[in-house]
């Protein structure tokens, strides 16, 4: 006897569902046309859409693609069927990519569930194999409706248990290489036993499993958790710090530590779901993939002596990486971060309601369509690699810089000299990319490497293919040298923006290609640039797992690039970055990486190829950033010789030396219009009043002047035609500020030529025939004579808001300039509030004046 539940009701029409599964519509009373088309709209509720999609556009592995669906059709007994209608489309990231097919296709089912969501996608797995796909030709299925999914609002999944984590790379859409894995369960039974008391130890007594995954849905994030046997808390002993006998600590209560292992939603780019795989023992599992923008947040907490039960809650502090197993103390920072793509092994006994509840939570939370593919592991530690072509220091061999490294071993007076472990290279490889004689191809290189496996699993796997990337691009280089950086410049890009990394070679073959047909357009924009005042630099952003080399940024120059580093080969522009793009905090990246990530790197440098960078010094604006500037250091000493010609500094406050230091890589144009000595000179400043401590305010502080006949020269030079400017940000010297446009300087001038009066004081102290006026509140150091003057900003139009600044000074204004003024202003500033208050109210009955005022918002947040 079919149980019957109410789902829509009208004076005239109801209808009611089976509860047998079926979804069928019974109609019950009423027109029954009106039934019908209440049928149909929930039929049509029902239907979506997914695809296909295979790294083939070959025409006979299409159509054998296509012959899967009407078996999965038969499989499925009706539970689910795919249209015949198939919709096929050649798609690509980019033009220097591999090409892959979709295949569009229509679904629908009386109603969707774990049972038929999950069959579907394990029945194309299977066909899959059955018909012969494997490997890089393996299919996806790609869920694009998130009609397929429930949507209830679970907020989270809890104590999901897990077989191991692993961190590898997708190569395609059908092999994984894992690169790192930690189980579960590790050791011998008895070290199973002790971990996980352990992590109940630290974690509670609600714990089940050794390692689970956490998804909070409502927080955007999931958090992978097992304990290690490291020892646990360790505290610090100052007299063996000091290379003295060690002094007994309290002993640890928890010998090991609780790990987490975090990823916030926001950093998933693809999620790849394997249904089938199945371990050596024939048991069924599935492995979750989630191919990532930045590494995971991995957390280390360790219970004090003194850590009361309160405690339990705490994440730990920030880690670099975590061990394989309880003997290994390698530091695994490259091969857990350089892997883009974490894979979760669950255990067998995950139920599918669960695994489709999570999926459904994930598809919406994410938004990002969910692909299912059967996925080839293949295991390949990064010790296997073959020896790079370059060498560079990167984030693996970044060890802590503590006290130790200060401290000289067994009293002796001077610190032993750090001698940085470089990584392994292959000589044959390195001395013909050197003898190219062009620092930057060993820079673009080595910036390839620092983005890890995505190229590494391509080049470095074996000493054949490593030889054949490097004899080609030397080959290319040979024949065209700025074609040959131009291709690999954009072969970066493309592997930093591509869903799946194409071939480096065909992908730079085709770039090449394509930049032969614009190599005079491109020699005419760097011509054309150079000429505006730009140069390119080299970035490089330091995070705490990372160090990325970015390619060239073109960038307005500033007084060092421009005497010092002319060709851009000397010089680094460095950011300190936390993982996720955001700036270094304390308080969320913990000491440790500090140290780690700023310390290191400010005191040891950056290597690259055979040159030692060092810390140079910041603008004021990277200070603020946490951004510098690093200078080839040569064979030491170089950077402090250019320090020595900026000017003379102040060393008595370190912070006012830097600031004043960072005038000098302020990003600033060269102006072409010479400033002799006899045509500026100083005034002093405009000085009244007392502040709190007592002493005058400077009201003209860091405001100078020029006459209009120097600012027509200025604004001609920066490209303004005959709109001048009546103010200019400027650097000269040791001089910074503004200048204001002063007639009086012309007007003075003028008179004294009509009048023959010459001006006979000396050529520092002129005063009838100047150009600009300086004030003491702008020079703030010595600074060699330069007859050049650097633009940084000059005044121009800009948007502004009525905020409330704004409206008080136009009230205040407005009411000095008399009262029908005063009525005047007041009552538009009414009229333009009633204006925007009824387009407010539109909103909530017009849809278009709502999508129309949303992005009207948004710009004017940009």
């Amino acid at each position: 006897m079919a149980r019957e539940r109410l789902l829509g009701l009208s004076s005239q029409v109801w209808a009611v569902e089976c509860c047998d599964g079926c979804g069928g519509m019974v109609k019950s009373c009423g027109e029954s046309g009106a039934i019908d088309t209440l049928i149909d709209v929930a039929e049509m509720d029902r239907t979506g859409r997914i695809k296909s999609i295979i790294a083939s556009v070959d025409e006979a592995t299409v159509g054998k693609l296509k012959t899967i669906f009407p078996l999965i059709n038969a499989s499925m007994q009706g539970a689910a069927v795919i249209s015949e209608s198939i919709i096929s489309h050649r798609m690509g990231d980019h033009d220097y990519g591999d090409p892959w097919t979709e295949l569009d296709l229509e679904v629908s089912a009386p109603k969707w569930d774990h049972t038929r969501c999950l069959g579907l996608a394990r029945w194309f797995q299977h066909f899959s194999n059955e018909v012969g796909f494997e490997g890089q030709l393996s299919p996806v299925l790609q869920f694009c409706d998130k009609n397929i999914f429930i949507e209830d609002c679970i907020p989270a999944h809890l104590g999901m248990a897990l077989n191991a984590i692993h961190f590898g790379n997708l190569a395609s859409n059908g092999i994984y290489m894992a690169h790192f894995t930690r189980l579960a369960l590790v050791g011998s039974d008895a070290d199973q036993k002790k971990c996980f008391n352990v992590f109940r130890q630290l974690k509670g007594d609600h714990i089940k499993s050794p390692m689970f995954v956490d998804f909070e849905h409502d927080r955007d994030i999931f958090v992978v958790r097992f304990a290690i046997l490291d020892g646990g808390f360790r505290p610090k002993s100052e007299d063996h710090t000091r290379g003295k006998s060690k002094t007994k600590s309290p002993s640890n209560p928890v010998p090991g530590s609780a790990v987490s292992v975090k990823v916030r939603y926001t950093s998933i780019r693809r999620i790849l779901v394997h249904t089938n795989a199945s371990s050596v023992d024939g048991m069924r599992f599935t492995c979750m993939f989630f191919q990532l923008n930045y590494p995971p947040e991995i957390r280390k907490f360790q219970k004090k002596p003194d850590d009361g039960d309160e405690k339990i809650h705490n994440e730990g502090n920030r880690w670099r990486s975590i061990p394989e197993d309880n003997g290994d103390m390698r530091d695994n920072c490259s091969a857990i971060n350089d892997s883009p793509t974490l894979c979760l092994q669950f255990t067998h006994q995950l139920a599918d309601g669960s695994l489709y509840e999570v999926l459904s939570r994930l598809c919406v939370r994410v938004a990002l369509p969910l692909e299912f593919a059967n996925i080839a592991f293949l295991r390949f530690k990064v010790s296997e690699y073959v020896p790079m072509p370059v060498s560079y220091v990167g984030c693996d061999h970044r060890a802590c810089a503590g006290e130790q490294d200060s401290v000289p071993p067994n009293g002796d007076s001077e610190p032993p000299v750090y001698e940085p472990p470089f990584p392994k290279f292959d000589h044959d490889c390195y001395n013909k990319i050197i003898d190219c004689g062009v620092f930057g191809l060993e820079y673009l290189i080595a910036a390839l490497l620092t983005r890890g496996a995505v190229v590494k699993d391509q080049i470095l796997t074996s000493a054949e293919k490593r030889d054949e990337f490097v004899n080609l691009v030397v080959r290319r280089f040979q024949e065209n040298k700025e074609l040959t950086l131009e291709s690999l410049e954009r072969l970066l890009n493309v592997v930093d923006e591509a869903r799946q990394t194409p071939s480096l070679l065909v992908s730079f073959e085709k770039i090449r290609d394509a930049l032969l047909s614009q190599k005079d357009v491109l020699e005419e924009i760097y011509r054309e640039s150079k000429r505006e005042g730009y140069q390119r630099v080299r970035k490089v952003v330091v995070t705490p797992t990372r160090t990325l080399f970015v390619v060239p940024e073109l960038l307005m120059g500033n007084r060092v690039l421009r005497n010092f580093d002319k060709d851009g080969d000397g010089s680094l522009r460095v950011q300190f970055r936390d993982d996720d793009g955001s700036q270094l905090r304390r308080n969320t990246v913990g000491p440790f990486l500090i140290q780690s990530t700023v310390f290191n790197t400010l005191t040891r440098g950056i290597h690259v190829g055979g040159r030692h960078f060092v810390y140079l010094g910041s603008s004021n604006s990277q200070l603020r950033d946490n951004g510098c500037y690093f200078y080839d250091d040569g064979k030491g000493g170089q950077a402090q010789k250019v320090r020595e010609q900026l000017g003379k500094f102040d060393r008595g406050n370190i912070p006012k030396m830097m600031s004043r230091m960072g005038q000098c890589f302020t990003q600033a144009k060269q102006c072409a219009v010479v400033l002799k000595r006899h045509k500026y000179n100083k005034t002093w400043d405009v000085t009244g009043g007392r502040d709190s401590s007592g002493g005058p305010y400077t009201f003209s502080d860091g405001v100078g002047k020029l006459s209009r006949e120097f600012a027509e020269k200025i604004a001609k030079d920066v490209n303004l035609g005959n709109a001048v400017p009546s103010c200019f940000q400027i650097r000269h010297r040791g001089i910074k500020g503004v200048l204001s446009v002063d007639p009086s300087l012309d007007e003075r001038r003028q008179w004294a030529a009509a009048n023959g009066i010459k001006d006979a004081n000396s050529s520092t102290n002129k005063i009838n025939d100047l150009a600009v006026v300086f004030r003491p509140s702008q020079d703030k150091f010595r600074a060699p004579r330069d007859t050049t003057i650097e633009i940084v900003k000059y005044s121009s139009p800009t948007p502004v808001c009525l905020n409330r600044p704004m409206i008080s000074i136009l009230d205040q204004v407005s009411s000095m300039q008399g009262h029908a003024v005063h009525v005047m202003v007041t009552e538009r500033v009414h009229e333009l509030l009633d204006v925007q208050l009824a387009e407010l109210a539109e909103m909530f009955l017009d849809e278009e004046r709502y999508i129309s005022f949303s992005a009207l918002l948004l710009l004017s947040c940009w």
